[in-house]
């Protein structure tokens, strides 16, 4: 066999060994799809929670522990049948693993449920409602994060429902009662800290305008001048060490010498901002 030959055979090999691991359309009990819309339907017609995961592949290493440790275990994917429908939301840094028809649909994705991190695994009712949010870990197994899942499922109405029938009489009402207070508390919690986190923004605005006005007032004209400048410095400062560590340079002897040099020049910045 030439080489190739053999090459080419490899690489449809894996093709269709990544094909077979992860679907590109369509749902399969026990399998991670990338097809969100089958996904919901498929949810919704067998009463299943959905879960999200949003992945970096190719570069994550808390990604690939969960993989390996987790999902590509035959125990979890038995699991995973008859209780949760998986997808898949890559964010990999070789674009050509993602389909293109996903690929704006997964940026979406990840802005609608302001993903800071991966991985971030959210789980949703068959409605599509998001019920918790789950996380990696060193030690986790199938079994471990099955019974995190199954916390979540335990809020589910028709998990609440069987469960209150079970019990009978007062005793299933006053769960059902408490079941249904506890999601109405979560949702509120949710609520406030979703605000907490967008008045963060305006509140620092405020209290700069405060600080800039208090100094103002007690400096002459030319004095404001100065200050003014200083403060145009040290904006500057903050905003290009901001967007050098946005930027995630390679860990080297180079970038560490170009962090501290403008980490030096933000401190020499805001030290005379404050001398006035």
């Amino acid at each position: 066999m030439s080489r190739i030959i053999f090459i080419t055979l490899m690489f449809f090999a894996l093709v269709l060994y990544a094909e077979e691991k992860i679907l590109v359309d369509g749902v399969e009990a026990g399998k991670f799809t990338m097809d969100l819309d089958a996904a919901q339907k498929y949810a919704k017609k067998n009463n299943q929670i959905i879960l999200l995961n949003f992945t970096g592949s190719d570069w994550c290493h808390w990604c690939k522990l969960m993989e390996k440790n987790v999902f590509d275990k035959s125990a979890w994917s038995e699991y995973a049948k008859d209780n949760v429908v998986m997808v898949w939301l890559d964010h990999p840094k070789d674009k050509s693993i993602v389909p293109r028809k996903y690929v704006t649909r997964n940026n979406v994705l990840r802005e609608k449920y302001k993903i800071s991190g991966y991985p971030t695994y959210i789980l949703l009712d068959s409605t599509g409602h998001e019920m918790t949010r789950l996380g990696a870990g060193k030690g986790k197994n199938p079994t471990s994060f099955a019974k995190e899942v199954e916390v979540a499922l335990e809020m589910t109405e028709a998990r609440v429902e069987a469960f209150s029938k079970k019990l009978g009489g007062q005793a299933g009402v006053d769960y059902k009662n408490l079941q249904t207070e506890l999601k109405q508390l979560k949702k509120e919690k949710k609520a406030a800290e979703q605000k907490i986190k967008e008045s963060g923004p305006r509140i620092a605005i405020i209290e700069e305008k405060l600080e800039v006005t208090r100094v103002k007032s007690r400096l002459s004209k030319e004095q404001q001048v100065e200050y003014e400048k200083a403060r145009v410095v040290f904006a500057n400062a903050q905003k290009t060490l901001q967007q050098f560590i946005s930027s995630r340079p390679p860990s080297s002897v180079e970038n560490r010498a170009k962090y501290q040099k403008l980490y030096d020049a933000l401190s020499k910045a805001k030290k005379e901002m404050n001398s006035f």
